[in-house]
């Protein structure tokens, strides 16, 4: 719902509310010597807005790009990370559920993935405590010969 109103001699106030892509409504206006103008002006912002957000996620929209625009968001972590981040994303997200759409990707379908997943993905391996001395990193099979 737009709303313009003369805010002063030869001042009009053209505002409205939008969700933004945290889903959260703002309040969005644009200030001008016209009524006409103003409105331009408050339309104009929310094409600059919306054309920000041009990447939104459809129905359509498939989890490989999803996955691809993770990586993206993600390019400014640690090497590491980021190699973490790419195996999951291309090595087990993909293969597996890479060509369906959003639309398709039900909780359901998406549950069955992760219980598939996990019966063919061994245990990780079992951590180790950490060694506090040169004594103590030998194997405790070591020790007690």
């Amino acid at each position: 719902m737009e709303q313009t109103v003369q805010v002063g001699v030869g001042k009009w106030r053209a505002r409205t509310r939008y969700r933004f892509d945290d889903g959260k409504l703002r309040q969005v206006e644009r200030f001008a010597r016209s009524r006409a103008k103003a409105e331009a002006a408050l339309k104009q912002a929310l094409t600059t807005i919306q054309a920000g957000t041009a990447t939104e996620v459809k129905r359509e929209t498939r989890i490989r790009d999803l996955g691809e625009r993770f990586l993206l968001s993600k390019a400014d972590r640690a090497p590491r990370t980021l190699e973490t981040y790419r195996h999951s994303v291309r090595k087990v997200l993909v293969p597996r559920i890479g060509d369906l759409t959003v639309s398709e990707a039900s909780p359901e379908r998406l549950q069955r993935t992760s219980t598939r997943s996990r019966r063919r993905t061994a245990p990780g391996r079992r951590r180790r405590p950490a060694r506090c001395c040169p004594a103590c990193w030998a194997s405790p099979r070591a020790r007690t010969r």
